[in-house]
């Protein structure tokens, strides 16, 4: 039985979302907002919570460096359907992030045998700005847990 991408995106976000322990990922509240299977692609969106800005009213890098690496991480165990942790990230600041939410838009560019390579672009939602980007690698670390019976 195949599985469904869909149905996998939303539980690995919820296991995020919803897990309650009060860690970064989950305070983080990501919301997935379209993914197409054959690209490969995803749009997830985080909105923005006090906890999460500098003293300039800016959302903090470390944030928005979380918000790439859950983004890229989702992304990455969903479409290869593989469990991954970050082995590298760049991430290119382009402009502040000050707004109420970002969308972050990740491409899986590569599923080889043992390492994911991917990009992702992050906009404001209000003004649709690129506010920065980023690329990744993630590691295989296991099998992911899918809903087939």
């Amino acid at each position: 039985m195949k599985r469904d991408i869909g149905e996998t995106f939303v539980d690995s976000i919820r296991l995020i979302s919803e897990n309650g322990s009060g860690n970064m990922n989950n305070l983080l509240r990501p919301r997935l907002m379209k993914y197409n299977d054959d690209e490969q692609t995803s749009t997830i969106r985080y909105e923005i919570s006090d906890w999460e800005l500098n003293q300039r009213g800016q959302v903090h890098g470390g944030a928005v460096s979380a918000m790439f690496d859950v983004s890229m991480g989702v992304s990455a165990s969903v479409f290869c359907n593989r469990d991954v942790t970050t082995a590298e990230m760049s991430i290119s600041y382009i402009r502040p992030f000050i707004g109420e939410a970002f969308d972050f838009r990740t491409e899986v560019l590569y599923c080889g045998k043992k390492l994911v390579r991917l990009e992702c672009r992050a906009y404001n939602c209000e003004s649709g700005k690129l506010t920065a980007s980023a690329h990744a690698t993630f590691a295989y670390i296991g099998q992911i847990v899918t809903n087939q019976e």
